[in-house]
């Protein structure tokens, strides 16, 4: 009981009836400029977030290609060298898909631009 009573508090703020000014707005209470501005947000938000998860991948493959090409130098057989190949394949998808996402986000703050969206919105 005392563990759902502070759970209770904690979710609250502490006093019960008092609700957050963020929470009692429902979607359907937005403006349209306020929705316009969220929904920028979440575009950008989106294409920073893409852009990680490629510069993520990159890294990754990078760090693949290291590996496998001092592999390939202690031990030259076939499947090393194969494999060194496949890396650095797996390298330039990746940098492809980096330069995509990044493209992708220079492409949305352009058509943001042509579109009139307040410089605020994409903050």
């Amino acid at each position: 009981m005392k563990r759902a009573l502070l759970c209770l508090t904690i979710f609250t703020g502490g006093v019960v009836g008092v609700v957050s000014p963020a929470l009692s707005q429902t979607p359907a209470a937005l403006t349209p400029d306020e929705a316009l501005k969220l929904r920028w947000q979440r575009l950008l938000r989106e294409a920073d977030e893409a852009i990680a998860d490629a510069q993520h991948k990159l890294d990754a493959a990078k760090q693949a290609v290291e590996v496998t090409a001092r592999q390939a130098v202690l031990m030259t057989t076939g499947p090393n060298i194969a494999a060194r190949a496949a890396a650095l394949e797996a390298q330039k998808k990746a940098e492809t898909d980096f330069a995509a996402a990044q493209k992708a986000k220079t492409d949305l703050l352009e058509k943001a631009r042509v579109e009139g969206v307040p410089p605020g919105y994409l903050r």
